[in-house]
């Protein structure tokens, strides 16, 4: 019975991998009606789709032994905050230390359904400190330009209020859709476009790509979650994915509980 199962869901697998590529193929042809940028958009999201299927595809292959096994406990992982982007008291019991990136749906999925309850509940009460930093992708052509963006209007005191407009936004992230968010907001445009085109930022958003592989983070949204050891580490559980508060509220209530 275990064994079909297993079967009918590596089936399952493979026939919808089947289908995504039929969709690329069939969306590339789409996209000759439309904009580069309409078109950009739909492969970038088929390419998320592909690759989440191809990671289920490889754990149904895993042995069915490996199912019935407990799974063992995953070490504690240990993050510096460094010059992360802050959002809550530095006092706080608990931090949750974020590596995001803009371009990423299922980080706009987080911020638009998970963060304004975990905002509300835990870091506007003082229980947590969220502290974001940056993971863009190497297939999304537009995260890296967005991050800095995104510390470019950190510059001018901006960070959180540019975010959920990058997030929100995250097919439209060209250069001139960047300045004009920074428009919106009312940064001053010479030095923010400055900093873009010269990535002032560059070497602290390589630091948060090599903190984030030394934790072993592989996809966006990516979140630490634990206690502040002395120095600035936080040692706790890595969470992956766009994850609902509850996910969230079971772990916080652990920590908060000194378990």
């Amino acid at each position: 019975m275990a064994n079909g199962l297993f079967s009918r869901r590596v089936l399952v697998a493979i026939a919808a991998l089947a289908l995504i590529a039929f969709g690329m193929a069939t969306a590339r042809a789409v996209a000759q009606s439309l904009t580069a940028a309409q078109g950009e958009a739909i492969l970038n999201e088929l390419k998320e789709i592909r690759q989440l299927l191809e990671q289920m595809q490889r754990q149904l292959g895993a042995p069915a032994a490996a199912e019935r096994r407990a799974p063992a406990a995953e070490a504690p992982v240990k993050v510096p905050i460094r010059d992360g982007h802050s959002l809550g008291s530095a006092s706080a019991p608990v931090v949750m230390i974020e590596f995001t990136d803009y371009q990423c749906p299922f980080c706009r999925s987080f911020a638009v359904g998970t963060f304004p309850a975990l905002k509300a509940k835990y870091i506007d009460t003082g229980r947590v400190q969220f502290v974001s930093r940056d993971f863009p992708l190497d297939f999304h052509p537009q995260a890296l330009m967005a991050a800095h963006a995104a510390r470019c209007a950190a510059d001018q005191r901006k960070y959180w209020e540019i975010r959920p407009v990058l997030l929100a936004n995250s097919s439209a992230l060209q250069r001139d859709r960047l300045l004009a968010y920074g428009r919106d907001l009312g940064l001053e445009m010479t030095s923010y476009q400055r900093c873009i085109d010269k990535e002032v930022h560059a070497a602290s958003i390589k630091t948060d790509l090599a903190d984030a592989q030394a934790a072993g983070v592989e996809g966006t949204p990516s979140f630490i979650l634990g206690r502040r050891l002395p120095s600035g580490i936080v040692e706790g559980t890595r969470i992956v994915g766009a994850q609902p508060i509850a996910t969230f509220d079971a772990k916080i209530a652990e920590l908060l509980a000194g378990k």
